[in-house]
């Protein structure tokens, strides 16, 4: 989806009312503000849960760093096995 559509549509939707006078395209552009709307008020919530995990996340990572080095030496070759196995799975899935 483009940057441009949102926009077009909030155009086409006010064009419609203005000469027209079609109720169905209110009721669209009203949907449109209140899924808007609710976007608005739910992201914020979302960020801050999402921050709080990765804070949580991070800490409890550099906590077993500190305290279990021999998990460093451990998780690089994970990390690298991961790495390998992902690129070779999304090359062979999508077919490019």
């Amino acid at each position: 989806m483009s940057f441009g559509k949102p926009a077009t549509l909030t155009l086409c939707a006010l064009v419609n009312i203005d000469t027209a006078g079609d109720p169905s395209a209110g009721r669209i552009l009203n949907r449109f503000s209140s899924d808007t709307a609710t976007a608005d008020d739910s992201l914020p919530f979302n960020l801050n849960i999402l921050l709080g995990n990765a804070a949580a996340l991070l800490a409890a990572a550099l906590l077993l760093c500190f305290t279990q080095p021999l998990l460093l030496l451990l998780a690089v070759p994970r990390v690298t096995m991961y790495r390998c196995t992902y690129m070779y799975i999304l090359e062979n899935v999508s077919g490019t």
